[in-house]
């Protein structure tokens, strides 16, 4: 239990947990996917949104709890909600202005929504249980 504790405590690991997360997010978002090959099942792409922003929020909150060395508090989780769902807006405008193959979508903003509050409910379930936030 300790060994995770440092493990998930390490501000340069969660920094680059969040960077490299943060990185892919929009080059996965921009890319041309027409090539690949198309999922058989209804709305994959739904389920990739909300495990990329839950991903997102987990490394958001965990890299600012550490970097920050305090417990974060319900506003500090509301800010990092705020911002990710802001996130993922600029991704959709950016992927209907810049791109000729891919389309603004609300479906995916709601995916990307309830994706960043399942990020920090299970941010903050984490960091109760291992008691890193009390």
């Amino acid at each position: 239990m300790q060994q995770l504790i440092k493990l998930i405590s390490n501000k340069w690991l969660s920094l680059c947990l969040l960077i490299l997360i943060a990185s892919a997010i929009p080059a996965l978002s921009l890319i041309n996917i027409s090539d690949l090959p198309k999922l058989k099942v209804k709305s994959a792409d739904k389920l990739y949104h909300l495990i990329a922003y839950a991903s997102l929020s987990f490394s958001v909150a965990l890299h600012y709890r550490n970097y920050r060395e305090k417990n974060i508090s319900l506003k500090d989780f509301s800010g990092i909600f705020f911002l990710t769902i802001l996130f993922g807006i600029v991704i959709e405008v950016l992927q209907e202005s810049l791109t000729t193959y891919r389309t603004f979508d609300y479906y995916d903003i709601a995916a990307n929504t309830l994706g960043s509050f399942i990020g920090l409910v299970i941010t903050s379930a984490l960091l109760q249980f291992l008691k890193i936030n009390k």
